[in-house]
């Protein structure tokens, strides 16, 4: 009877040192991001330890796992003298590479994205604090408007400063007791001035 052959490897069970190669670049420029950002000031001491510290620890796993690649692809070539790739920490190496990782990209690469999410935040807070701030006028005006009518109907010639005395407590009372922030005199006495000319031609 005659004896089956072995079918060919195909190129893809073949070692791929290009793609471990790469592999190796890229978690070199890892921590050459690490340490140029572990070395600036502005870090706090326990930051720069978290640096070095996914530094190490990326290089180290991707070395084991480099190891268990070059095992895998022995035994794959017929390499019976090589052990058996199975490595019980595996699974363990490969999920400190990733985190490590991705702490360093996190604390040392600059994202556009997120760059680009926190400049449309600032723009909402801004947008809301300005919007905070109108809403804050226009309810000023709106209570100093109804308290100075019934005054400007009785006196319509009382002085500003007069006006603003008379309803200044008032006033801030309502203030307050909405969270807001009570007026000085001159600041009340400034708005009444605006205020004047149409609470007149309305009265």
């Amino acid at each position: 009877m005659a004896q089956e052959t072995k079918p060919k490897r195909s190129q893809a069970q073949k070692p791929q040192p290009r793609m471990l190669t790469n592999l190796h670049a890229l978690t070199k420029s890892l921590a050459e991001m690490a340490d140029h950002v572990a070395s600036l000031d502005i870090l706090t001491d326990d930051e720069k330890e978290t640096l070095v510290l996914n530094r190490d620890q990326l290089g180290g796993s991707v070395d084991e796992l480099t190891n268990i690649f070059a095992a895998h692809d022995a035994l794959q070539m017929g390499d019976t003298k090589r052990n058996k790739p199975f490595d019980p920490h595996g699974p363990m190496l490969l999920s400190v590479a990733l985190t490590a990782a991705f702490q360093i990209g996190s604390r040392a690469v600059e994202n556009p994205i997120m760059k680009r999410i926190e400049q449309q935040a600032k723009k909402a807070r801004t947008a809301h604090a300005t919007q905070v701030r109108l809403s804050t006028s226009e309810l000023t005006t709106r209570l100093i408007r109804k308290l100075i009518e019934p005054i400007l109907n009785k006196t319509p010639g009382l002085p500003n400063a007069s006006v603003a005395e008379k309803i200044l407590n008032p006033l801030n009372e309502h203030l307050t007791h909405d969270g807001k922030r009570a007026l000085k005199l001159d600041t009340v006495q400034r708005k009444i001035k605006k205020l004047r000319t149409t609470v007149r031609s309305s009265v």
